[in-house]
């Protein structure tokens, strides 16, 4: 059992701090039997448990994947006096602070939520690397209620001379052994490899068509020896790729692979039918246009979905499961030998496929909708299997005719039909707001009820849908008019 929550005790104070993770721990990460209940109810429960106890100051700490994910949660939440939030990448700042100071922060540090009860709740979140620390100041009633919360996000230096003991025993040691590994030469790039993750995980680039080829090729060879057959397509997951940069043309080495695929992830073969494919492919697709670590890239077949269809629903608060809109995404799936699998959305009948990916997937990673199907495990990892590839596959040279920095656009979207009025899409960025997009493009921030019925009921990532005029998310796209004259925002 994992604690719900504890009691600190400080200056004759009882302080409640409740923990939280996302519902998906089990689809985005490999906990084995772990069982994460929804978050909502849990964490209200705890709140009223802690309130029930005498405690009057409760702070929630989660991991919910992005600060989006607290602010619907406080939105629903009564009880909870401040949120520390992790798991995203969110920049909060105010003027002058000095974490990664030269980006445009996502919001102020701290963020005020309005919970269900009316109640301001300050929620505070910083960017991954360690390269920040956030001070929060929280001043209380005697009742327990906020009545002041101010901070600031801090910059870190890392300018300080390192503890001696550490840097002898524990990071020369592994500098030392890191070397050897860059230094073992596996090949060369004629081409750029694009591996940033924003761009992994919206679209094709061509280390995510590296690693799909690396999973089928490597696939085929070793299925003989397993007595299973060798796989036609292969799918790789943006979120498994993890260099998150764009490798420059050059030697590539081993320590290249490690950097794009460091999990213990092992390659598996397995037979699928034609539907499942598609499903698995629908669910692959449903987090466009945000950034999401499902996104496919696949070997052996070509892609082609539609932009402005219904993306699949996927029962983020419980198991993964299906639940409404079931997803109009996919258009078309053609094997690299023509066979057609879907055409114009429909399941091609005929036979079924076999498939080589990762343990990770074939268990239900990512919401895949593989885990009750059978996989043989090829015994090495896909690390390995990327190595192998480049340097006896490739025979160590990774060609820009093959490997093009899109991927030879492998997933696809079809072009959006063109409509009477001029819109373009816009993609919303942090701090954005209707009436900050009504004034770019309409010259009037007051015009954002334009803007909002414009997008009502529009597709968004996981099957949302915009209905709250005060909520649209990072990521995010939106239909503006093509009027923009390049003006500033003073909103």
């Amino acid at each position: 059992m994992v604690a719900p929550s504890t009691v600190i005790e400080s200056a004759d104070e009882r302080i409640g701090v409740i923990g939280a993770v996302t519902p998906w721990l089990p689809n985005i990460s490999s906990p084995r039997n772990v069982v994460v209940s929804a978050v909502l109810p849990a964490v209200q429960a705890e709140a009223d448990r802690l309130a029930a106890d005498g405690v009057n100051k409760i702070v929630l700490v989660s991991h919910l994947q992005d600060v989006d994910e607290e602010v619907a949660l406080v939105a629903e939440l009564t009880g909870v006096d401040v949120v520390i939030a992790g798991g995203g990448d969110d920049l909060l700042a105010n003027p002058g602070d000095t974490c990664r100071p030269d980006d445009e922060p996502v919001a102020p540090y701290p963020k005020w939520v309005a919970d269900a009860a009316g109640a301001q709740v300050p929620v505070v979140t910083a960017p991954g690397g360690y390269r920040c620390i956030g001070k929060l100041v929280v001043t209380f009633d005697a009742d327990g209620n906020v009545t002041a919360a101010t901070g600031s996000s801090i910059g870190v230096a890392l300018d300080r001379e390192p503890d001696a003991t550490v840097q002898t025993e524990v990071v020369e040691p592994l500098t030392s052994q890191v070397a050897l590994v860059d230094s073992a030469e596996i090949g060369t790039s004629e081409v750029d490899l694009e591996g940033r993750k924003s761009v992994l995980r919206t679209q094709s680039t061509n280390i995510g068509s590296l690693m799909a080829d690396a999973l089928r090729v490597r696939g085929a060879r070793l299925a003989p020896s397993f007595g299973v057959a060798p796989p036609q397509v292969a799918i790789s997951n943006g979120g498994g790729l993890r260099n998150d940069s764009v490798i420059p043309a050059g030697a590539v080495s081993v320590g290249t692979t490690w950097d794009i695929a460091p999990f213990n992830n092992v390659l598996v073969t397995g037979t699928v039918s034609r539907a499942t494919l598609a499903e698995l492919l629908e669910r692959a697709l449903s987090g466009l246009p945000g950034a999401s670590g499902q996104f496919p890239h696949v070997s052996g077949m070509t892609v082609v979905y539609d932009p402005e269809g219904t993306a699949q629903g996927i029962d983020r608060d419980g198991d993964c499961g299906l639940i409404e809109p079931s997803g109009s995404r996919l258009r078309s799936v053609t094997l690299d030998n023509g066979t057609q699998v879907v055409s114009d959305g429909e399941v091609v009948p005929g036979d079924p496929i076999a498939l080589s990916t990762v343990d990770f997937l074939a268990n239900g990673g990512d919401c895949y909708p593989l885990g009750d199907m059978t996989f043989t495990r090829l015994g090495v990892t896909y690390q390995q299997a990327l190595a192998d590839y480049i340097a006896e596959d490739l025979n160590g040279a990774i060609s820009v005719e093959r490997y093009p920095v899109d991927g030879g656009n492998r997933v696809s979207a079809i072009a959006a039909p063109e409509t009477e009025a001029s819109y373009i899409s816009y993609v919303v960025q942090p701090g954005d707001t209707l009436s900050r997009l009504a004034w770019w493009y309409l010259g009037d921030p007051s015009r954002w009820p334009e803007v909002f019925e414009l997008n009502r009921d529009h597709p968004q990532p996981y099957g949302r849908k915009l209905t709250n005029p005060d909520l649209i998310l990072i990521g995010w796209t939106l239909l503006v008019p093509d009027s923009w004259d390049g003006g500033g925002c003073p909103c």
